[in-house]
């Protein structure tokens, strides 16, 4: 099976293209997700909520509103966070990955390059627009978060360039859903002919 990392930066399009090979019959698993599922687990929770020094009778959206607004802006309470989320979010993806039969399987993984995955794949597929569709997008999706919220979170990633450079695919984002679904397709056809 081939194990191809698909990522991008926020705001390009890298789910949409995630659903559309789902849609397609082929799995993909979401980083995000598995993040999702984690913030509902008291264990984790609790674990979150020592490491800082939060108040326990926080609801899980409260935590993670709270969380988001503080570890953007301050890269060590960041880096305590991932230290907690991200060896199992490892751990979970191991397990998913196992029960998978498929030629080809997707990891939609937003911090692939930033966390020095790129070995874990067989292949990297990059979705990437302009930085002003890119924040155009955001501020639909999210329409409670400033522009100096967007800002932290964008600084957060390394640059499009850098990871389009750094792929084996680049699919480009900046026109329709049926524009980005046919450039996708032909990733997907190219990665089943190998």
């Amino acid at each position: 099976m081939l194990w191809v990392g698909l990522t991008g930066c926020m705001g390009c399009g890298k789910s949409t293209v995630g659903d559309y090979y789902k849609s397609l019959g082929y799995p993909v698993i979401s980083a995000d997700e598995v993040v999702k599922n984690l913030y509902k687990e008291k264990e984790v929770l609790l674990e979150i909520i020592k490491a800082f020094d939060l108040d326990p009778g926080l609801k899980s959206k409260d935590l993670i509103n709270l969380l988001s607004k503080t570890v953007f802006k301050d890269k060590e309470k960041l880096s305590i966070l991932e230290s907690i989320l991200h060896p199992k979010v490892k751990e979970r993806v191991i397990e998913l990955r196992k029960n998978l039969k498929t030629k080809v399987a997707f990891y939609d993984v937003p911090l692939l390059f930033e966390k020095n995955m790129e070995r874990s794949f067989d292949y990297i597929i990059t979705v990437g627009s302009s930085k002003e569709i890119q924040k155009e997008r955001i501020k639909k999706r999210n329409k409670k978060w400033s522009e100096a919220e967007i800002d932290d979170r964008i600084k957060n990633q390394l640059s499009i360039e850098y990871k389009r450079v750094n792929s084996d695919f680049y699919i480009s984002n900046d026109s329709s859903l049926d524009d980005l679904k046919i450039k996708s397709k032909k990733v997907l056809d190219r990665l089943l002919g190998i």
